[in-house]
């Protein structure tokens, strides 16, 4: 399991994928590179609600960014879509205590699973 952080991929709010997110996504893609098991990537939120127009509710939000994750990950690193499922959790597994900055901050995050 990969865990990536939402402050180095998105802005608060957006699931469009920051300069430094891409990066680390580039250098993850040498990782999968030759991989044949399916990778499931996950987007979670924290339970915020949402306040912006673009998405609804945490639910859009958090399949938003897993969707621009995988596509960065085959439209641009050239990867199998074959193997790619993006699926989105919002905030209904969290990692921290969304009572707490920390917390919430944790949930905020991508995470990539390679399925054996």
């Amino acid at each position: 399991l990969i865990r990536l952080e939402q402050e180095v991929f998105f802005d608060s709010g957006s699931a469009d994928i920051l300069p430094q997110g891409a990066t680390l996504l580039s250098l993850l893609a040498e990782s999968l590179r030759g991989i044949e098991n399916e990778i499931m990537v996950s987007g979670h939120t924290d339970n915020v609600p949402m306040t912006n127009k673009k998405y609804a509710t945490n639910w859009e939000l958090s399949t938003a960014r897993a969707t621009n994750v995988v596509r960065y990950l085959v439209e641009v690193e050239n990867l199998d879509p074959v193997l790619f499922t993006a699926t989105g959790n919002s905030e209904y597994r969290p990692v921290g205590d969304n009572n707490t900055a920390e917390g919430r901050q944790k949930n905020r995050r991508i995470e990539i699973k390679i399925i054996k």
